[in-house]
């Protein structure tokens, strides 16, 4: 599956603004984590700055922001317009907003049915067609979102125009507030500095592991985008299905993620568990770490069948344990000896720690 990796500054701003309006679900929701946590050095001036010097128009935009959260992924610029491990800038939003924003306000307000009002696919598609319609079910979701976002969602409907300028007046003026905080250049600075640390199989290792943890049910034939934030380490949004991707937002505490489920998908771990407690499976390991060897040759060695020899390989190679090496028309397999090491010194690491607090 395609895996592209980025961040937003929009994303940063929404989930600053999860911060600063939910500050009460956030403390109940850290202290049920098991993870060290952390905040960012600039979060609390950037509050401070946002509740001394802000208008009623760009307090309805940051609480219109923390409130529709993973929706807010609509507003995102295209693909086509920025690359693998690139920030989007809040400009490049704004531009798009300004571009397509009619097709922008019922695409949002379709995934907000969806998100937090479980309306299907279908059902929120056809809901948003009829203005008429969709005003009256607005007027009557105080349930679930607060009145300045409904007010706000309300002039995207019946005003687009107007609720146009203000989303983009507002940001802009937000986006100083920002800047000036210095939140810009440490979330810039944090998330440079991972995607740097990412290679193509750590990146891989840590979404499986963040889709086990989290039990995403995956779309095969729908590339999958994971947008990392930095304005929170420890908050994520859940997995959201558009038209052309599947989306999910995690904060950027790698080695926390890594320690939970130890760099290995809960499947890889037990899938090599089983293999390391087969004999025919662990003599396999130990002649592979002696040299490479083709199928015929492990066969004979392990002395089962070729079939039952390409049975084990594969599930080797399903937890990345082997390689395949072309040579001559002969394909050989290699034993990938530092990712075994890896998995084998997490374990011991596990069991020592464990004995010492016996």
């Amino acid at each position: 599956m395609e895996i592209t990796v980025y961040g937003s500054e929009l994303i940063e701003l929404c989930v600053s603004f999860v911060h600063i309006n939910f500050k009460n679900q956030l403390k109940d929701y850290k202290n049920s984590l098991m993870i060290k946590q952390r905040k960012p050095k600039k979060l609390e001036t950037f509050t401070h700055l946002y509740n001394e010097n802000t208008s009623w128009d760009v307090k309805t935009i940051g609480n219109f922001l923390s409130e529709i959260r993973e929706s807010s992924l609509i507003l995102l610029p295209p693909e086509k317009d920025w690359k693998h491990k690139d920030i989007i800038s809040l400009s490049e939003t704004i531009n798009y907003i300004d571009y397509d924003f009619e097709n922008l306000s019922k695409r949002l307000l379709e995934s907000l049915l969806m998100v937090k009002f479980s309306f299907s696919r279908k059902r929120a598609h056809s809901f948003i067609s009829n203005k008429t319609r969709i005003i009256d079910f607005l007027q009557n979701a105080s349930g679930k979102l607060s009145k300045p976002t409904i007010w706000l969602l309300l002039q995207m409907v019946m005003f687009p125009d107007f609720a146009k300028q203000m989303l983009k007046e507002s940001l802009i003026k937000i986006y100083e507030l920002f800047d000036k905080s210095g939140m810009k250049k440490e979330c810039t600075e944090s998330l440079q500095k991972k995607f740097d640390s990412l290679s193509s199989e750590r990146l891989e290792e840590i979404v499986s592991c963040i889709v086990d943890k989290n039990n995403f049910s995956l779309d095969k034939n729908l590339p999958l985008h994971m947008l990392i934030q930095h304005s929170l380490p420890y908050f994520g949004m859940p997995l959201l299905e558009q038209q052309d991707k599947q989306i999910f937002v995690v904060g950027d505490t790698f080695e926390e993620i890594e320690k939970m489920l130890p760099g290995f998908s809960g499947h890889i771990v037990k899938t090599t568990l089983k293999i390391l407690a087969d004999p025919t499976r662990f003599k396999l390991i130990q002649t592979l770490a002696e040299e490479n060897h083709y199928v015929d040759e492990l066969a004979g060695i392990c002395n089962v069948s070729k079939s039952t020899i390409c049975h084990h390989l594969s599930l080797l190679a399903e937890c990345e344990l082997v390689d395949k090496i072309r040579e001559n028309k002969k394909v050989f397999y290699s034993l990938k000896k530092e990712r075994l090491e890896r998995f084998l010194n997490v374990f011991d690491k596990m069991f020592v720690k464990d004995s010492d607090e016996l």
